[in-house]
């Protein structure tokens, strides 16, 4: 096998000195989601590790190989050499059987090709190879097979934390945004499911924070209860790119203005004379570099109390933070501190560990 980390071994749950005045029934339960947590974070090394080192292990020959020679269907012949290469064989007992079951098969979809081709802004937007300054616009794709991250991360009701892993059965083409060789911006299936909860809930005067290739922009300008869409991008060659090749194909450039300014100077000083409806803030290239942008802008939203704020892969974002806080819980417990005063039992744990409260804690000092 190309790559083989290692999840065979389910971990314990760890054995602590909490707090004595919590019931037997609650320790127990605060000790499944420790567990839980543990799970969630070696099936994201491994996802990750398979996705950086090994995205195309999968190859068109295996498939055939699975399908032709012994009678299984796509999804299952892809599931069973994913899993092999995640180190998870299920012929190697209920511990790999149990993470196929519980995170890798629910993990796994395949897509159409004819489904994102089809969408407005690929029907509608040519972008040509092309540079400007450290940016430059061109094609990428995904080879048959290769796997990749499609949507935002889906969190059950016991916490556990499912990677949404995609992959076509042909090569797909997408265009792409690069900052010095780096993919910043992109309109490929992932992008098309995370921003698509934001256009859906865009209304009235709108704001965007951070330009990419406009993807957001074109489809909430093409609703017809958007009557504006003002993006904040900070970068002068981007804007160029933006306004010389993308916004001419706008359907409705008019109701389009771009705003060169620091997103969070512009949040804080000038957003709250515009009187906006809807900001969607994507900032941030992924969950590593967005949990302090998304608290920085949390931090914010009081300066436009009136404004609905929408955050790209805010599940993602909030994953981070569940699991900073539920460490300072879990801490706190052990030691006895003060800082546990108001939480007395793992239901107000659980309370602190959904979204809704999470929000509100980004905006916090910690």
């Amino acid at each position: 096998m190309a790559l083989k980390p290692n999840i065979k071994h389910m971990p314990e749950r760890e054995k602590t000195d909490l707090h004595n005045e919590w019931t037997a029934a609650d320790l127990e339960k605060i000790a499944a989601i420790e567990q839980t947590r543990q799970r969630n974070f070696a099936i994201l090394d491994t996802y990750s590790r398979y996705l950086n080192e090994a995205p195309c292990f999968v190859t068109p020959d295996l498939m055939e190989e699975m399908t032709q020679h012994y009678g299984l269907t796509t999804n299952e012949a892809y599931l069973l050499l994913f899993a092999n290469a995640c180190g998870a064989d299920p012929q190697e007992g209920k511990v790999a059987q149990t993470y196929i079951d519980d995170y890798i098969r629910p993990s796994l979809s395949q897509l159409s090709p004819i489904q994102y081709a089809g969408n407005p802004y690929s029907q509608h937007i040519h972008i040509p190879d092309c540079k400007f300054g450290r940016w430059r616009l061109g094609q990428e794709h995904y080879a048959p097979y290769e796997a990749f991250i499609w949507k935002d991360l889906t969190v059950t009701a016991d916490y556990r934390e499912i990677p949404n892993v995609g992959y076509f059965c042909e090569e797909f083409h997408f265009p792409a945004v690069f900052e010095d060789g780096r993919e910043w911006m992109s309109v490929k299936p992932n992008e098309v499911e995370t921003i698509q909860p934001a256009v859906d809930k865009a209304s009235g005067k709108v704001v965007a924070f951070g330009l990419g290739l406009g993807y957001f922009a074109y489809m909430a300008s093409e609703k017809e209860v958007v009557d504006s869409v003002t993006i904040v991008e900070r970068d002068p060659d981007v804007i160029q790119l933006f306004r010389q090749i993308i916004l001419p194909q706008f359907s409705h450039p008019e109701k389009i203005t771009v705003v060169q300014a620091d997103a969070f100077d512009y949040a804080e000083r000038l957003m709250p004379q515009q009187h906006f409806s809807f900001a969607f803030v994507d900032l941030w290239h992924d969950a590593a570099d967005g949990v302090p942008l998304y608290r920085k802008m949390k931090r914010l939203e009081h300066c436009s109390p009136s404004t609905r704020f929408e955050y790209w892969v805010e599940d993602t974002l909030l994953s981070h933070l569940r699991w900073t806080h539920f460490s300072q819980i879990t801490d706190a417990l052990r030691h006895r501190s003060d800082s546990l005063l108001g939480i007395h039992s793992c239901e107000e744990v659980k309370r602190q560990l959904g979204n809704k409260y999470l929000r509100e804690w980004a905006k916090l000092d910690f």
